[in-house]
C-alpha cells in the first residue's frame, strides 16, 4: 500500500492479529503519524463498526503526556484506520529482551508515568485491557525517560470484552490477563482492577525478569484464575520481601483485594525501596562522616555520590536530612594542621563539600508532578489536581467578540480544586471567623453560592487564591476543546445544565441530567477535564480572579496574563444549571458585580505549584 487517502505510507512498522501499523505522512496536517490500519475481515461485523466509532472517539478524547495522542480515526475506501502520534524510542519489551531485568531505581520513573496515565484513563471511563511491555514506548524528553502507553481501548473495541474470537482463538495477551478477564463467564466483572492486575504483571516482569505464568494458552488463563502467584524473589533473590509483597498484593485473585489505584501501587513500591536502602544509606553516612573527619576529600565526594544515588528513593527526605546533620559534624582540626594556610584550605574544602551535598538535598526536596497527580488541602480537605505548565495554550475563540483574538498564552504549573467549594467546606471558614455567614440553604455537599469578594476571602483563608481567567480556561479545555470532556455535544451524563427540568430556554433539548438546579459536586465524572477537574461545565458559574474587559484579549500579556488592572465587574466561567448549550462552552465569558450573589454562582481555588 502506497497511500491511504491523505496519508502517504513511508514504511510498515509491524503487524498483529488485528491491524498493521505504518509510519505515514499526513499531507493535510503536515506531520508524521503512526497509522494503524485494521484488517479487512473486521468490516463484516456491523456491531464492530459501531463499537469502533464509539471507542475510538472516547480514546481520542484522552489528553495525557503518557498516553499516545490519537489524532483521528475513520474509514477510507473501506479500510478503517486510527492515526496516532508517531513516537521515537524502543518498546519496553525490546528493552527487557536486551536487559532482562531493570533495577527498582530505573523502573520507578517508568512505572510512575504509566500509573498516572492508567488512573487518568480510568477516571475518564476508559479501560485499556491489554497492558503489556510491547504497548509501552520508552523515549527521552529533556534528559529524562518518557514512558508512553499505546492502544488504549483497542482490545475492548475489537472483542467486545471476550477473550475468544468466533473461531475459538485467544484474543489479547494471556500472560497479562486478570482472573476475571481470563474467564469468559466473568466478563461483566472486568473493570479498572483488571488493568491494574496487568500493570502489576508488567511490574513483576520488569523486576523479576519474567511473568509469573508464561505462555499464551488456555492453561495460562487457568493459572491466573486458580494458581497462587509465585514470589518474584524466586526469580530475582535480590528483591526485598517488601517489594515482593507489594507486587503480590497487586496480583490478588479478587479485584477488591488489589490496590485501589495504580498510583497507590507505585507509591508502595517507593516505600519498599526506601526501606531497602535505609540501612545501606546509614552505613554510607557513617563512612562519609569518618572520611570528613579524616579529611579524605576524594573519598567523601565518592561516598556523597553513592548517597545521592540512593536518596531519591526516599519517600520523606527531611528526616534523612536531619539524620545526616546529626551524623555529619564538623571535625575538630588535627593538631598537626598548624599552618594558617593549610587550615584555611582544609576548612574551605570541607565547606565546599557540605554545600554541594546540601544543594543537592535541597534540589531533591523540590516536588515534581504530572497530569493526574492530586493533593489534599489541609484547611478544608479539598482535593486539588495538578495542571502542568504550558507555553502555547491558545486562549479564546472567534465565536464571540469579547473572546477575540485567539492568542497564545504561557502559564506556569499550578494546582486547581478538583470541584467547586461546598457548603460544608465553607462552614469551616465561617467557624474560623475568616468568612461571613450567608443565608445559603443548600445541602453540605452542594456548591456554596457567594459573591466574588467572599470567594476571594475563602481562598485566602484556605492558603490559596482564585484562578486567573487564563488558568481556568486552560484547565477546562486544554488543547482547544469545546467542552472539558472534548467536542461531543452535552448530554445528561457529563454536566448539569438547563435541560427538561430547569424550565428555562434549554427545556427543548429533551435531555435529563437528573437535577432541576445545582447538583452535588463531582456528580458527573464523565465530564472531567483533561487534568481531572470536575464540574467545569455547568452546575454553577465560577468566579475567577480577573476584572472583566471586553477588549482585554487584544492587549493580553503573553505570559501568565493577570487580567485588567481594574474594572467594575469580575469574570465568571463555566456556565450553571440554568445555562444553555452556548454558555457551558469552556471559552465562554460571563461577568457580574463582585458584590452580587446568585443561586447559580460558586467558585474553586487555585495555588501556584512551587508554593
Amino acid at each position: 500500500m502506497q497511500a491511504l487517502g491523505k496519508y502517504q505510507i513511508i514504511q510498515e512498522l509491524g503487524s498483529g492479529g488485528f491491524a498493521t501499523v505504518y509510519e505515514a505522512y499526513d499531507t493535510a496536517a503536515r506531520r508524521r503519524v503512526a497509522l494503524k490500519v485494521l484488517h479487512p475481515y473486521w468490516l463484516s461485523d456491523k456491531s464492530f463498526i459501531r463499537r469502533f466509532n464509539r471507542e475510538a472517539q472516547a480514546v481520542s478524547s484522552l489528553n495525557h503526556p503518557s498516553i499516545v495522542h490519537v489524532y483521528e480515526s475513520g474509514e477510507i475506501d473501506g479500510q478503517f484506520y486510527i492515526a496516532m502520534e508517531h513516537l521515537s524510542g524502543r518498546t519496553l519489551s525490546e528493552v527487557l529482551r536486551s536487559e532482562h531485568v531493570l533495577s527498582l531505581q530505573r523502573a520507578l520513573p517508568i512505572l510512575e508515568q504509566l500509573a498516572s496515565a492508567l488512573d487518568y484513563a480510568h477516571r475518564h471511563g476508559v479501560l485499556h485491557r491489554d497492558i503489556k511491555p510491547s504497548n509501552v514506548i520508552l523515549g527521552e524528553s529533556h534528559g529524562q525517560v518518557r514512558a508512553t502507553l499505546l492502544d488504549f481501548g483497542l482490545v475492548k473495541l475489537l472483542t467486545g470484552g471476550s477473550v475468544l474470537t468466533s473461531t475459538g482463538k485467544l484474543v489479547g495477551s494471556p500472560e497479562y490477563m486478570a482472573p476475571e478477564q481470563a474467564n469468559v463467564d466473568r466478563r461483566d466483572e472486568v473493570g479498572p482492577a483488571a488493568d491494574r492486575y496487568a500493570f502489576g504483571i508488567m511490574a513483576y516482569q520488569i523486576l523479576a525478569g519474567r511473568v509469573p505464568f508464561p505462555g499464551n494458552t488456555p492453561a495460562t488463563l487457568n493459572a491466573h484464575e486458580s494458581q497462587p502467584v509465585p514470589s518474584p524473589r524466586k526469580f530475582n533473590p535480590a528483591l526485598s520481601e517488601a517489594v515482593a509483597s507489594t507486587l503480590l498484593k497487586m496480583l490478588a485473585k479478587a479485584p477488591e483485594d488489589r490496590f485501589e489505584t495504580a498510583a497507590a501501587f507505585v507509591a508502595q513500591l517507593k516505600m519498599a525501596s526506601d526501606k531497602d536502602c535505609e540501612q545501606q544509606c546509614e552505613q554510607l553516612y557513617v563512612r562519609f562522616r569518618k572520611a570528613l573527619a579524616e579529611e579524605q576529600w576524594a573519598q567523601a565526594l565518592r561516598l556523597g555520590g553513592q548517597i545521592q544515588s540512593l536518596v531519591p528513593n526516599y519517600r520523606d527526605i527531611v528526616p534523612r536530612m536531619m539524620q545526616a546533620q546529626r551524623l555529619i559534624t564538623i571535625p575538630r582540626e588535627p593538631p598537626m594542621s598548624t599552618h594558617p594556610r593549610i587550615r584555611r584550605w582544609r576548612w574551605a574544602s570541607l565547606v565546599v563539600t557540605l554545600l554541594m551535598l546540601l544543594a543537592w538535598w535541597g534540589w531533591q526536596m523540590m516536588e515534581t508532578h504530572q497530569v493526574g497527580d492530586t493533593r489534599l488541602r489541609t484547611k478544608d480537605k479539598m482535593t486539588m489536581v495538578y495542571v502542568p505548565a504550558t507555553r502555547d495554550f491558545l486562549m479564546g475563540t472567534a465565536k464571540w467578540a469579547d473572546n477575540t483574538p485567539i492568542h497564545s498564552v504561557s502559564l506556569p504549573a499550578f494546582w486547581l480544586d478538583q470541584t467547586e467549594v461546598t457548603r460544608r467546606q465553607y462552614a469551616l471558614c465561617v467557624s474560623a471567623g475568616a468568612c461571613p455567614e450567608i443565608p445559603d440553604l443548600t445541602p453540605d455537599n452542594y456548591p456554596v453560592n457567594v459573591s466574588w469578594e467572599t470567594a476571594h476571602a475563602y481562598c485566602a483563608w484556605a492558603g490559596a487564591r482564585l484562578p486567573t481567567e487564563a488558568e481556568w480556561e486552560y484547565a477546562a479545555r486544554g488543547n482547544r476543546r469545546i467542552y472539558p470532556w472534548g467536542n461531543d455535544s452535552p448530554d445528561g451524563t457529563r454536566l448539569n445544565f438547563c435541560d427538561v427540568r430547569c424550565g428555562g430556554a434549554g427545556d427543548k433539548t429533551h435531555i435529563d441530567d437528573g437535577y432541576a438546579q445545582s447538583a452535588p459536586v463531582g456528580s458527573y465524572p464523565l465530564g472531567a477535564s483533561w487534568c481531572g477537574a470536575l464540574d467545569m461545565a455547568g452546575n454553577v458559574w465560577e468566579w475567577v480572579q480577573d476584572w472583566y474587559d471586553p477588549h482585554y484579549y487584544q492587549i493580553s500579556a503573553p505570559e501568565a496574563p493577570p487580567g485588567p488592572p481594574s474594572g467594575t465587574q469580575k469574570v465568571l466561567r463555566g456556565g450553571s444549571w440554568h445555562s444553555d448549550l452556548t454558555e457551558v462552552r469552556s471559552a465562554y465569558r460571563y461577568h457580574a458585580d463582585p458584590h452580587q450573589v446568585e443561586p447559580g454562582w460558586g467558585f474553586r481555588c487555585a495555588k501556584d505549584a512551587h508554593r
